[in-house]
Parts: C-alpha cells; sequence; structure tokens
C-alpha cells in the first residue's frame, strides 16, 4: 500500500496509509490531513488515485510545487519532492512480507530471504534475535517498546510488528512525539472539537482515532510533556479519549508501539517520566542494536542503499578503499547515517565506483565519534553547544547542522539548559 510521509524540518512528523480516492491536505481542521502552517491555505490541495496512480491538484494561494515547480496538477512518482509552505511530502512504496521473490530482487539483489524480516534487512546474529523478538511479539497483541540509538530503525520495527501481525489491514499511524510543538501535541495525539481554542473551526480527529482497530508508533515518547503523559496513561488504561475541548468519552482499540533513544529509567528515577505510564509501556521492550555491532549487515546494507539510490540505468559499487571507510567508521548516527551517506557519495562520486573521498562523513557523526564514551546525553549536549558555536547561534542552522527539527532542539535547549546567546 503506498504511504505519504510528511516531513518538516528535515524530519518525518507523520505518515499515512493512502486507502481512500481523494485526500485533501489543508489547514482546516476538516482536511484529512490537517498540517498548521501560515503559508498553507485552508483547501490547499488534493490528492486523488486515479487507475494506480496519484494525481496530485493545487488549490492554493502560495502554490503547490513538485520538484521545486509550481503545479497545478501534477501526476506523482514516488521519487517526486512535493512541497507546500515549509512541509515536504513525499510517496513510498514499503517492503512488505506479501512481496515476491523477484520484487525483493529489485530492492536489494544480495538478499536472501532469510536475511531479513518484513522491510528490515539483517543477517547478523544480534539481529536474528531482533527478528525472533518481532516475530514473538507481532503473534501477540501488547504493547511493544523499542529502544535503541537514533537511526537504528526503530519506525521499521513498528512497521514489522504491523505488517506480521494480526491488525496487518487496518490502518498503521506514526507520529514523531519530539517533533510536534508542545501546544500543538495533545491535539494531535486526541484530536480537539469545534471552538476548543482559537483556529479551532472545526473538529479534527486525533492519532488514536486514526488508527483504531490499528497500529500506533508513537516515537520519542521521551519527548512528551509530563501532564501529557497523564492522559496518555489514561487513555491506554480505559481505552477511551476524550478530544480536547469534548464532552465525549470515545472508545478506541489501537495496538500501542512506544520507542525512544533515551533511557528512561533514568528519567523515571529523575522525575522526567512517570514510572506508571513507564510500566504500562514496557511491556514487551525489544532493543534495536547500533549498526556498529551489526557485523557484516553493513556491506549488505550498502549494497541495498547503493541499489535503491542509484538512477535509473546505472549500478554503482564501491571501490576498496571505500569499504575499508565504511567498515572502520563508528557510525554513531547507525544505518541512517550510513544511508544519508551513501545517497551523497552517490551524488559526488565521477563514475559509477564510489572511491573514498566520496563518502563524506557528517559534522555532527565526527563530533559524536570524537567523544568517545562520554555517556549519550553528554555527547548530546556537547553536539549542540559545538553547533551553536559553528553557527554563531542562530537555532534555525544549527538544527540544520545537526539534523533535527527546530521544535526538537528548543526542547533540547530548555533541557540542557544551553543558552544560545552563551556559548
Amino acid at each position: 500500500m503506498t504511504e505519504i510521509i510528511f516531513e518538516k524540518n528535515g524530519q518525518a512528523v507523520l505518515k499515512r496509509a493512502i486507502d481512500n480516492a481523494t485526500l485533501t491536505i489543508g489547514r482546516d481542521p476538516a482536511s484529512d490531513i490537517q498540517l498548521l502552517d501560515p503559508e498553507i491555505s485552508r483547501l490547499h490541495c488534493t490528492l486523488e488515485k486515479q487507475n494506480g496512480h496519484f494525481i496530485l491538484k493545487d488549490s492554493s494561494r502560495n502554490g503547490t510545487f513538485v520538484n521545486d515547480h509550481r503545479v497545478f496538477q501534477a501526476t506523482l512518482k514516488t521519487a517526486d519532492r512535493i512541497q507546500i509552505g515549509s512541509w515536504r511530502l513525499k510517496l513510498i512504496e514499503p517492503l512488505s512480507n506479501t512481496q515476491t521473490a523477484e520484487e525483493t530482487v529489485v530492492q536489494c539483489k544480495s538478499v536472501k530471504k532469510e536475511e531479513g524480516l518484513s522491510n528490515m534487512l539483517g543477517k547478523s546474529p544480534v539481529m536474528q534475535k531482533v527478528f525472533e523478538k518481532i516475530r514473538k511479539a507481532a503473534a501477540g497483541d501488547v504493547s511493544v517498546f523499542l529502544v535503541g540509538q537514533s537511526g537504528t530503525g526503530k519506525e521499521l520495527a513498528a512497521r514489522s510488528l504491523h505488517d506480521l501481525g494480526a491488525r496487518k489491514e487496518k490502518p498503521f499511524v506514526a507520529v514523531n512525539c519530539g517533533a510536534i510543538p508542545e501546544n500543538l501535541i495533545e491535539s494531535v495525539l486526541f484530536g480537539h472539537e469545534k471552538g476548543s481554542f482559537t483556529g479551532a473551526s472545526d473538529r479534527h480527529t486525533g492519532v488514536f482515532e486514526e488508527a483504531h482497530t490499528g497500529t500506533l508508533f508513537l516515537d520519542e515518547i521521551g519527548e512528551m510533556p509530563l501532564d501529557l503523559q497523564t492522559r496518555l496513561l489514561r487513555v491506554l488504561e480505559t481505552q477511551t479519549l476524550r478530544r480536547v475541548g469534548g464532552k465525549q468519552d470515545i472508545k478506541v482499540d489501537v495496538r500501542l508501539v512506544a520507542a525512544t533513544n533515551k533511557d528512561l529509567q533514568r528519567e523515571v528515577a529523575q522525575g522526567k517520566f512517570r514510572q506508571d505510564l513507564f510500566f504500562r509501556l514496557y511491556i514487551f521492550p525489544i532493543e534495536l542494536p547500533p549498526l556498529k555491532s551489526r557485523g557484516h549487515d553493513i556491506e549488505m546494507l550498502t549494497a541495498h542503499f547503493l541499489k535503491l539510490f542509484a538512477p535509473p540505468q546505472k549500478t554503482f559499487s564501491v571501490s576498496e578503499g571505500a569499504m575499508q571507510k565504511i567498515r572502520h567508521h563508528e557510525w554513531p548516527g547507525n544505518v541512517r547515517e550510513l544511508k544519508n551517506a551513501l545517497q551523497r557519495a552517490i551524488l559526488l562520486a565521477a563514475a559509477e565506483t564510489i572511491e573514498s573521498e566520496d563518502l563524506d562523513i557528517s559534522f555532527l557523526s565526527q563530533q559524536v565519534h570524537a567523544i568517545g564514551e562520554l555517556e549519550l546525553d553528554e555527547q548530546e549536549r556537547i553536539s549542540i553547544i559545538e553547533a551553536l558555536r559553528k553557527t554563531r547561534g542562530v537555532k534555525a542552522h544549527a538544527a540544520k547542522h545537526l539534523g533535527i527539527a527546530r521544535t526538537s532542539l528548543a526542547s533540547k535547549l530548555r533541557r540542557y539548559k544551553i543558552d544560545p546567546k552563551l556559548v
């Protein structure tokens, strides 16, 4: 099933399966997808499915852009870059456990059936253990808690749990809690009624209702404010919710998958995360290993990404020198960092063989690697300070440099008590 991803400031905020004939996108709460942005019209555009193709129709003042060109109607391809206001949209066709062997070869020629699970790749012993846990968890319906560093594939694991479970034909909704402004997250999760606050001109359905009978993936749940954690716990315990400004309880049935890159036990001890919510979520924990502990999976993933990002009629490979550089790098950004590095390398390479000099390691990766064995929080704090210094305290530039949303950076500045003017 085709999905549409909504990104803001370079970070995925929402993912939605497209199962309707027409999908409306705009600022109006009555839209199928509501995006809060002053540059977005009340009804900005529509996405229609016609004969297996997706037709984008613009109805806005400020324009809808596909591959940097303003369009009024366009037939979309999965590689197209769609921009509306400050939001970027893209269509994806996720791998699923129902694909044929021939289709899987197109994605990664070197992958065998036993070397992957649903949309995840890995033949290392640590990943085989992860796959076994996912299979066992998918067979039941309990809440699953995914733990792992940023970039280890927690959303892919959540999608695999959904695809392999009894709810696979139902909705899968993914939300990044750390990328949503604090004043909007309650409405995003639980919805709101018309007139419940300024700008609420109509009723809005939250992601819990949208995921009803399916799976809801809450990424970066450690970033959720304490007062909202109380509401979330009540929803999980009672399986009912009340929209913001609402007077009626609404029954919801979702399988919750939560994820974090934080040590939530330490967060609980420091009073930053509710203990009762922690125990409610931590029923079936699955830890996603860092890339550096996955052995020869690095070669497999390299082959996969080279095939995935290669332009049509081109086949990319890596030189021995480049492969040595890939093997010996620590990859603190994990699979996401490897993916981004190879995507850049394909653009930089003069030929279809990627050389060592084509592999650019990001600033954040260098900082984390140099810090070594410091605790994760300290690594993050120092990286943020260095980014602010490099960008002369401009938070928007620092967030872009670090590869995170500006709202996430603002939250981390408050958490670590960092004043950009003093760094």
